[in-house]
């Protein structure tokens, strides 16, 4: 199963794209993996033209532009928004947030154990990603 970003990047009162998110979770399927909690990161979706095609992806003011395969809006309720990246992304985009002192609010065991190792370390790898998403 693929694993999924959400982002809490809609006004929670209209719905309508806010452009920054201070919550943001890992899913498989329905099942919440990890919830992080952090100073607010301005963010937009964009695409952009990579050769002949154009590459959608999530910038991220101050941690860089994270490409995604699918983004579903108004996921769960219309605060947030669902984007399918590729294990390598993923990681990446995790091991950012550690970076810049996100909070684990809620995990399973194997990703808070990892949320909770020294700082400075890259603990979330596309192998451990890919690990959980293949667990029933």
């Amino acid at each position: 199963m693929t694993l999924s970003f959400h982002l809490a990047c809609n006004d929670h009162r209209n719905g309508e794209f806010a452009g920054r998110f201070e919550v943001a979770a890992v899913y498989r399927g329905a099942e919440s993996l990890l919830t992080l909690e952090g100073d607010g990161l301005r963010c937009r979706f964009v695409t952009s033209p990579e050769g002949k095609e154009r590459i959608p992806h999530l910038k991220v003011y101050g941690l860089g532009r994270f490409p995604y395969r699918r983004h579903a809006s108004m996921v769960g309720n219309w605060c947030w928004d669902a984007l399918t990246m590729e294990a390598e992304v993923l990681a990446r985009l995790l091991n950012r947030l550690r970076q810049f002192h996100w909070t684990c609010t809620e995990a399973i065991q194997p990703f808070f154990d990892l949320w909770e190792k020294p700082w400075g370390e890259e603990v979330f790898t596309p192998s451990v990603l890919l690990e959980e998403s293949k667990r029933d």
